[in-house]
């Protein structure tokens, strides 16, 4: 695939689905490698794009008994894939479940009230954010709604990892071309952070612009190659690394870091979940909610608008890094507690 979090969402399911459904045949969806031909059409915006899309998507409903939406979907719309699979529950042909997602925020009421309705065909959701939750009160579906955090908490990281092997001090920044954002600003902060970095660690300074996704017309290599060029002002041991489909590669860079700046939301959440000290850049309500629910310090979350003192403090809280107030145990145990137990509650009651 081109978006490193949708691929980590795809190898946790394969790595647990054992776990999650254990009386179950587990198939995921879309083509495994969206650089080949038919997985660059596959991402397309053309009508043959669409197209494939849909035929993926009848071949799936087809397969399976239970349709799961699993990690990363945010329901701010009901539209493609969401009206057959809300027509299909409605009458019956196929259970609907969602793991790991987010509702909201909607552009309108009427559009929130699609999507609440949207929600009573299933049968469980699992959200990964506290204001999900609120949606759920609010619409009355709270009994099939559980709180468990992001999905990829259930991501097996240890065993594949390297940890940092010198002391320079590494930052990885991790980019997104998110629409509306201020490409000079951003990279005017970026800047300003590697000066202040450097005037503590002088010329031990390596930087890797991380590329997490590929996608050709919404990917993010443009703007990491400016990440690139801009710190290369700052210091000569300049890298871009660009995500290609290998996870566990991709996994080590992150972790590598000895601080990461993250726009792309599952850079935040990888380098939170493997202790790898981060902020975030919160481009979007699912990068606040997630810091709050992890309880970081305000200094680790950066509005797009952050002005230059902003991006200077960055680099004092690098320095002096707090770590947010929920462990990665805690955070881990919980997920593990709502999405693998919690299936088995719903198992035992007979759903």
């Amino acid at each position: 695939m081109s978006n490193f979090g949708d691929d980590l969402f795809r190898a946790t399911i394969v790595a647990r689905g054992s776990d999650l459904w254990p009386s179950a045949r587990v198939r995921t969806s879309a083509p495994r490698d969206r650089s080949t031909r038919v997985g660059r059409a596959y991402q397309s915006a053309s009508k043959a794009g669409a197209m494939l899309r849909l035929t993926y998507a009848v071949r799936d409903f087809r397969w399976a008994d239970e349709i799961v939406l699993a990690g990363g979907s945010v329901f701010q719309a009901v539209r493609g894939r969401h009206v057959m699979e809300a027509w299909l529950a409605r009458h019956r042909l196929r259970r609907l479940s969602a793991l790991g997602v987010s509702f909201g925020p909607f552009s309108s009421a009427t559009i929130e009230q699609e999507v609440a309705e949207f929600t009573r065909a299933f049968e469980r959701i699992v959200v990964r954010d506290r204001p999900s939750m609120e949606f759920a009160e609010l619409w009355d579906i709270a009994d099939k709604v559980e709180f468990g955090g992001d999905l990829a908490a259930l991501y097996p990281f240890e065993a594949e990892l390297p940890t940092p092997s010198d002391d320079l001090t590494s930052v990885g920044i991790m980019p997104c071309a998110y629409k509306g954002l201020d490409r000079r600003a951003y990279l005017g902060g970026i800047s300003e952070l590697l000066a202040a970095l450097k005037e503590v660690h002088g010329a031990r300074l390596r930087v890797t612009s991380i590329a997490l996704n590929y996608h050709p017309t919404n990917g993010d290599l443009e703007l990491a190659k400016d990440v690139a060029r801009a710190a290369r002002a700052h210091t000569d041991d300049v890298q871009l690394h660009v995500y290609d489909g290998d996870l566990v590669e991709t996994l080590g860079v992150i972790r590598r870091q000895s601080f990461n700046v993250a726009t792309r939301l599952h850079g935040g959440i990888v380098s939170y979940l493997t202790e790898t000290p981060f902020a975030q850049v919160s481009y979007h309500a699912k990068c606040a909610d997630f810091m709050n629910d992890i309880g970081a310090p305000d200094a680790a979350t950066l509005p797009t608008d952050a002005d230059v003192s902003r991006w200077r403090a960055l680099a004092e809280y690098a320095c002096a890094y707090s770590r947010p107030q929920m462990s990665v145990d805690d955070y881990r145990q919980r997920a593990e507690s709502t999405y693998v137990e919690g299936s088995g509650r719903i198992d035992r009651r007979g759903n």
